[in-house]
């Protein structure tokens, strides 16, 4: 068979198979023969003096430039600020990283503390309107003391102390107030509100005074004026021998302690009316919201309820106007707004001060036990009524 390869089969050779021996010892492989692609290989380039028909056994190898001699240059020699840079560069880069770190964490950690700082301000506007200090009442010291407590250790709290010792002596509670004075001196020691003295009163009479010092000027001379005014403030201290009566309502007893030396004559019509059992059934039938609340008319005991309030034994007693005001909780002598004299019977308990009744009724005593019964049924009636839906009726009335 003729292998030469014809111009017109291009540059491969015919398809036929044939054994392709492998030398490396894996056997013979059976392939078939693929034509070249028509394109030159470059590495094999045909003589022109080799005919078409012979270019196979006849390949050239392509001509190559004898190779050149390659010299490498030595490297120039690292500077020292290079040779720094090469060995500390890393060292350098973690200590950068380090202080980045540190930086963020100092950041984030004060805006931590920031927001902390104002929820406990927070905290204590809550409770207590700050622009309105001394202009409004405060609330009570009982209150601004757990507020205190729960502040101990943060900024806001010498200031909730403070404010509990402005509430204890508004409300004439000196004992506590001196107790709050203690716990913010000692418990402030570095803080400028107990450290720093401050500039108070008028320029006729200014002094300089830290905050705990004044404020505890201030309570011993209102405890002293308070002392020598008693009565302006509460009622009397009941005497030893003092007779007492106990209510017993269906909503509970109210014991109520008497004035003999200030109303005799009430004192002595009340305890004959109870050991008598006057009182017996009959029920609170007038109640002011918050005030007040009436009792001891006959009438109430089974009349028609227009005609509770009109009711009484048959007779009235003479007033007895003293010393004794109308502070929470205390027993009064009811009257017509027509009559000068007082109810033989009726009588009314206050559940708030009325000071606009003083010189008007004669109170002739006080609650001793049960003031949150008296509470509860100053609470039980409707807006803009007098006349509970369901009021308390006084079971019987005893004397102590």
């Amino acid at each position: 068979m003729d292998n030469s390869v014809r111009p017109d089969q291009g540059w491969g050779v015919p398809m036929r198979r044939r054994k392709i021996e492998c030398r490396a010892g894996f056997g013979r492989l059976d392939s078939p023969q693929v034509p070249l692609a028509p394109r030159p290989d470059p590495l094999l380039v045909p003589s022109p003096s080799v005919p078409w028909g012979s270019l196979t056994p006849h390949l050239q190898m392509a001509q190559h430039k004898a190779p050149t001699q390659v010299s490498i240059a030595p490297l120039a020699e690292k500077s020292s600020f290079e040779q720094f840079i090469s060995r500390y560069w890393m060292p350098a880069a973690a200590i950068a990283i380090a202080i980045g770190a540190g930086i963020i964490f100092s950041e984030v950690t004060k805006e931590k503390e920031k927001a902390i700082v104002a929820e406990h301000w927070d905290a204590l506007r809550s409770r207590v309107d700050l622009l309105q200090v001394g202009r409004a009442d405060l609330p009570a010291s009982s209150e601004l003391k757990a507020l205190a407590d729960e502040l101990e250790a943060t900024p806001a709290g010498p200031w909730a102390r403070a404010l509990e010792v402005q509430s204890a002596i508004e409300a004439d509670e000196f004992t506590e107030a001196e107790a709050a004075i203690g716990q913010l001196s000692g418990g402030f020691v570095d803080h400028p509100i107990t450290s720093r003295p401050f500039e108070f009163g008028d320029e006729d009479n200014e002094s300089s005074d830290t905050l705990p010092a004044h404020l505890q000027k201030i309570a011993k001379a209102q405890a002293a004026w308070s002392a020598e005014h008693e009565r302006l403030f509460g009622p009397p201290e009941l005497a030893d021998d003092a007779p007492r009566v106990q209510l017993n309502t269906s909503y509970g007893p109210i014991i109520i302690g008497l004035y003999p030396e200030h109303a005799p004559e009430h004192v002595a019509n009340f305890i004959k009316l109870c050991n008598k059992g006057f009182y017996d059934g009959t029920k609170f039938h007038r109640v002011v919201r918050e005030q007040l609340i009436q009792g001891g008319d006959p009438n109430s005991k089974e009349g028609e309820t227009s005609s509770w309030g009109s009711g009484g034994p048959g007779y009235t007693i003479p007033q007895e106007l003293t010393e004794l005001w109308h502070f929470r909780g205390m027993l009064a002598a009811a009257r017509s707004p027509l009559e000068v004299q007082s109810s033989g019977s009726q009588f009314y308990i206050t559940s708030q001060a009325q000071h606009q009744y003083d010189k008007q009724y004669t109170v002739f005593g006080r609650v001793l036990e049960g003031m949150e019964i008296v509470d509860t049924l100053a609470s039980e009636v409707g807006e803009g009524s007098d006349r509970p839906e369901n009021p308390a009726v006084i079971d019987s009335a005893q004397v102590l």
